[in-house]
């Protein structure tokens, strides 16, 4: 076969020139690497309280400023500008508005508006916290909240006179009916009433205990008040009788007989004047919880809640459609397992899943309102989530999360950390100095003794021997044998620890509040603090290789490592959210998940490192023909590598070099070769071309193939078993390469 070694040769002369010049001309440079936002809520605050004139205008308000407006029931809503007032944690809880045009919200202060929230005044500079306002006409009204405060003003606000509640308990909600006759609801199982305008208040007994959270009377004697049972009376208060046995936090009637009430997750409708109560369809909350509720006839009516959460029912609740389209709680866990697929965990209990790099989002039913705060993957298919706060405190899904299953732990604590080394092997940390074993992928969990009480808030294993918990006031465990035994290793450090992250048995960091950033060279023997530049709280750790790292935290912190640790530098997030979870997968992407259901999306192409891939435009060529080579090659990394390029038929033991191109660093480019296929002879062969990548020290970064056979006609290929791999080698082994 030598004459068609040499025919090979010839073809081969006559791509090396074409080959070279596309390879080192107009390569592609990669772009640096920059953070996007990849989900976001469309309001990012708890809305707390809901109010409509009519059944078109309407006003939202809630955390970080917020007041959204509507004028059309509903299908859009507004941001309100509201002027900036120096007080921590700016938020409202309460809206009311007695006509399209005059309202008032209160939260910290109360705001006051003449123009239907165009603008708003700052009515009450006190630093009071305000839970409740009512008016009964544009001038007359009263604000309640913490520590028993009552406010009272007859000129529409310009002036506030504060009234003695003789209470110290946070008061929620105020009804009045006319200027004289009112009630104000509380903690301690307080109702208040006044038939003197607020003058004089007068405690009024009930059979609740607990916290009153609502009130809402419907003339002089009627009304109702919603604590942890409800509450009816048809003497103005003198008597309270409980009318259903259900925690209701808010409520609210349209007359004597018809009327809702809603729990933080369920909405219930009475036809009799709350002595019966049917639950509704549950309206979609995806694991909000309701704070806010307002009908303005038996059919129109919208409840508000967390995450951005507003929804409307057009039928008396038999209905609910979301008014916002991305509505959800915090983020307490994120996982990714490839740079398409991975899984959100929700506070109250939601899990979303990506299948397509976070584009779009699907949610799962976790069958816990619990706040989901671990998530471990080992594939596609199955998953375990930790979570706090609820009854459920480790879920199990085989299906990629279309199902998850409780898991039995045996223990009552709240868990923030998985960690598992294969699909029977993990661990759980928790509450309590909480740390839970298994070897049989969670069907059983056994409690191991960590020797400490504190709070653990992060868990890695290396290995099935070797691990790391860190939690509260700067506790650090190890362990050299699955956690068969703990030790405890001085931090140096008495702040909350809230994540950390180990590239093998030595090298590890953990990271907590007050910017502490702590990282070990020797397995924890001893830790060493690095500046993070920063004093917010830093609650996640991951690197992608040995050098590249990232830390995130409060107020949208993303710092950055090239240098294995040592040194870190703040990345421009574009928000200011809480970043409390990081992933990464291998890929080219980082994700990280936050407060309203943000998620970020990091893309650098460099953390994939070299690769090519090589693909023909068919698989059989005759005389004539013309064949096309499509090669991709990346080369994002900071170091120059060579590509090589063989050509091989096995079934003759031939193979030949055909070339040896150095690429440069940052190229990224895809080309097309195409030759036509000369006149080889009447006998049929295959043949291979097989690419490489190979570093300075002539290790392989990425390798490909592609098969395809040479036919002068019908005549089929002849069967031949070939180990292609192993011919390859040889073959390789033995061809010296062009200069």
């Amino acid at each position: 076969m030598e004459w068609k070694n040499t025919m090979l040769k010839r073809t081969i002369l006559s791509l090396v020139v074409v080959v070279s010049i596309l390879l080192v001309s107009n390569p592609v440079a990669f772009a640096e690497g920059t953070w996007e936002i990849v989900r976001q809520a469309d309001w990012e605050t708890h809305f707390e309280d809901v109010y409509f004139v009519d059944a078109s205008d309407g006003w939202a308000v809630g955390w970080n400023n917020v007041i959204a407006h509507t004028a059309d029931g509903g299908n859009t809503w507004v941001a309100q500008t509201i002027p900036d007032v120096d007080r921590s944690a700016p938020r409202f809880y309460a809206v009311y508005f007695v006509n399209a045009s005059v309202g008032w919200a209160v939260g910290n202060g109360i705001r006051h508006t003449s123009d239907g929230g165009v603008t708003w005044h700052d009515q009450h500079t006190g630093y009071h916290t305000f839970r409740g306002v009512d008016f009964i006409n544009s001038e007359v009204g009263w604000a309640v909240g913490w520590y028993g405060i009552i406010f009272h003003t007859n000129d529409g606000g310009m002036t506030w006179i504060e009234q003695d509640s003789g209470m110290d308990s946070r008061l929620n909600a105020v009804d009045f009916i006319d200027a004289n006759t009112g009630w104000v609801v509380g903690d301690n199982n307080t109702i208040l009433h006044t038939t003197d305008g607020g003058n004089t208040w007068v405690q009024q007994d009930n059979p609740a205990t607990g916290g009153v959270y609502d009130v809402f009377f419907i003339s002089e004697n009627e009304g109702w008040a919603a604590a942890n049972q409800l509450l009816y009376t048809n003497d103005s208060g003198n008597t309270w009788t409980i009318r259903s046995n259900i925690r209701f936090e808010m409520i609210d009637f349209v007359d004597a007989s018809e009327g809702w009430a809603a729990t933080y997750s369920s909405v219930y409708y009475t036809t009799d004047g709350g002595t019966t109560w049917t639950r509704l369809t549950n309206p979609v909350s995806q694991g909000n919880d309701y704070h806010g509720m307002d009908f303005v006839s038996p059919n129109q009516g919208w409840i508000v809640g967390t995450g951005g959460l507003i929804i409307h029912t057009g039928d008396g609740g038999d209905s609910w459609t979301p008014q916002t389209e991305l509505y959800f709680n915090d983020v307490g866990a994120i996982y990714f397992i490839d740079d398409n697929e991975g899984w959100l965990g929700l506070w109250r209990g939601p899990i979303l899943h990506t299948s397509d790099g976070g584009s779009t989002w699907i949610i799962q039913d976790s069958g816990t309102r619990a706040d989901i705060r671990s998530i471990y993957f080992i594939d596609c298919n199955e998953g375990w989530a930790a979570g706090s706060g609820g009854t459920i405190t480790i879920l199990h899904t085989t299906d990629g999360g279309d199902t998850w299953l409780s898991q039995e732990t045996g223990v009552h604590a709240s868990l923030y950390a998985l960690s598992f080394v294969s699909s029977e092997e993990g661990w759980a940390a928790g509450d309590y100095g909480t740390i839970l074993h298994t070897t049989d992928g969670g069907d059983t969990w056994n409690a191991q003794d960590s020797h400490t009480s504190q709070q653990l808030l992060d868990l890695q294993f290396v290995s099935a021997d070797v691990g790391w918990a860190v939690g509260r006031e700067g506790t650090i465990l190890h362990t050299l044998d699955g956690g068969n035994t703990w030790t405890a290793q001085d931090s140096g450090t008495d702040t909350f620890l809230y994540g950390a992250h180990f590239l093998d048995t030595d090298r590890g960091l953990t990271v907590g509040g007050s910017g502490t950033i702590l990282q070990t060279t020797d397995g924890g023997n001893n830790w060493i603090m690095r500046d993070s530049g920063t004093s917010v709280i830093l609650e996640d750790v991951c690197f992608a290789n040995e050098v590249e790292g990232w830390i995130i935290g409060w107020d949208g912190t993303i710092l950055h490592s090239n240098d294995g640790g040592v040194i870190w530098s703040p990345q421009n997030s574009s928000v200011g959210n809480v970043l409390s979870g990081i992933s990464y997968a291998g890929g080219a992407n980082l994700w990280v998940g936050g407060q309203f259901g943000l998620v970020l999306k990091y893309t650098d192409p460099s953390l994939v490192g070299a690769s090519i891939t090589l693909a023909t435009d068919k698989f059989t060529y005759s005389p004539s023909d013309t064949m096309t080579v499509t090669i991709d090659i990346s080369n994002p990394t900071e170091d120059s590598v060579t590509f090589h390029w063989y050509w091989g038929v096995p079934q003759y033991s031939v193979w030949v070099p055909v070339m040896s191109v150095p690429i440069p660093t940052g190229y990224n480019d895809t080309h097309d070769f195409s030759f036509a296929i000369p006149d080889w002879g009447s006998t049929p062969f295959g043949n291979i071309f097989y690419v490489q990548l190979l570093d300075a020290s002539s290790e392989v970064l990425d390798a490909d193939a592609a098969c395809w056979a040479y036919s002068p006609g019908e005549e089929a290929l002849p069967a031949r078993e070939v180990d292609i791999a192993e011919e390859i080698k040889k073959a390789i082994e033995r061809v010296e390469l062009p200069v």
